[in-house]
């Protein structure tokens, strides 16, 4: 082992002795979102995420894609969206957000022809650390 390397340490990382770096790592995070879909409801909340959700998710930085599930026991459909990392994710202003979010209502409520509110209410909101695979 050579002087500038710290026992334990990556043999390929090194360092003069003495100095300490702090690195800067993103880590992927992944947006893990909840809502009340019933069964009858469920294209009408597929067409509603497609046209409003997705284009806008496509052009934003950081954007790695996303997942839509539906929990056929709770009626809920489940939304798994990743990020390259949580700044990126947290960078969205909220108003644009906002705005995608009636867009989405807007085209919910026309599929499903009811004049008013959010047909499909969120009842989760978090996020997940991917783990790599075992």
């Amino acid at each position: 082992m050579g002087p500038s390397q710290q026992q334990g340490a990556d043999p390929w990382v090194t360092m003069p002795p003495g100095r300490q770096t702090t690195l800067k790592v993103e880590v992927e995070v992944v947006e893990h979102l909840r809502m009340r879909v019933p069964p009858d409801q469920r294209q009408a909340w597929i067409t509603a995420e497609r046209g409003s959700w997705d284009p806008w998710l496509q052009v934003q930085k950081g954007y790695r894609g996303r997942d839509l599930y539906w929990d056929p026991k709770r009626e809920e459909g489940v939304l798994l969206i990743h990020w390259a990392s949580r700044a990126a994710w947290a960078a969205i202003p909220q108003t644009e957000v906002a705005q995608v979010q009636e867009q989405f209502e807007h085209l919910a409520r026309q599929a499903l022809g009811e004049p008013l509110g959010n047909p499909f209410p969120l009842v989760h909101s978090g996020a997940l650390q991917p783990m790599g695979w075992t």
